[in-house]
């Protein structure tokens, strides 16, 4: 009778060891190239979503540049702009909760900046509870900037990171009525973050659109996050 060959329990344990060892260092760089993935989709729809309506709204003969530009009544002239901005988004909602509570029940605990040093600079920029939420979960509120702007969380509140320049994104309203990245203040970088540490990553969304790393030219924008 042929003697059956079979592996010994060390050899069974070599084998595990060394698939767990490739797992640990394997499948966290696979989460986080997914997540980054992730990212870059629902920026890039969110983007031209919002691009997209403030030009149906333009169409329709409304100037928001000239309506919203240095205004005494910001507030409401932001929710008013938000009012009519919205039909522009399928199936959204208006939340007139303050912007982190809305899409849950529960309110969010808040943005970090971009290397995740600091409590982000949002508040004091919000010049109005009322936000779109979009079909899709993201949300979009306003802020002030001399010409006003927005603030785009791209998977909204309740779902992190909650990052400047990860999921929340800030752009302006030009004189074409059309939406360009902010970079009146604030930096972009893992590497110097302590300049404007509160503001880091305000002004990440060139970046992003360009698709190019701040701290490293040779990769892409959605690459560099970690």
């Amino acid at each position: 009778m042929k003697k059956l060959e079979a592996f010994s329990l060390a050899e069974i344990l070599i084998t595990l060891s060394v698939v767990g060892i490739t797992a640990v260092l394997t499948i966290p760089n696979l989460i986080l190239k997914y997540n980054q993935k992730v990212l870059e989709t629902q920026f890039k729809k969110n983007y031209a979503a919002l691009q997209s309506a403030l030009q149906l709204l333009t169409n329709e003969g409304y100037d928001s540049y000239s309506e919203l530009q240095n205004t005494p009544d910001r507030t409401s002239k932001n929710t008013a702009h938000l009012k009519k901005l919205k039909p522009y988004f399928k199936d959204s909602q208006l939340c007139t909760k303050h912007y982190l509570e809305c899409g849950g029940s529960t309110r969010a605990k808040g943005y970090q900046n971009y290397s995740n040093t600091s409590y982000a600079h949002i508040d004091a920029d919000s010049t109005t509870n009322l936000s779109i939420l979009t079909a899709d979960g993201a949300l979009i509120w306003m802020g002030p900037w001399g010409v006003n702007g927005y603030h785009v969380d791209i998977n909204g509140p309740q779902k992190g990171p909650n990052l400047l320049g990860h999921d929340m994104f800030s752009f302006t309203i030009n004189q074409n009525n059309t939406i360009e990245p902010y970079t009146r203040y604030g930096n972009c970088t893992y590497n110097t973050p302590n300049q404007g540490l509160a503001y880091n990553g305000f002004t990440c969304s060139q970046h992003a659109i360009k698709n190019v790393c701040p701290d490293d030219q040779t990769k892409t924008y959605w690459e560099c996050l970690r």
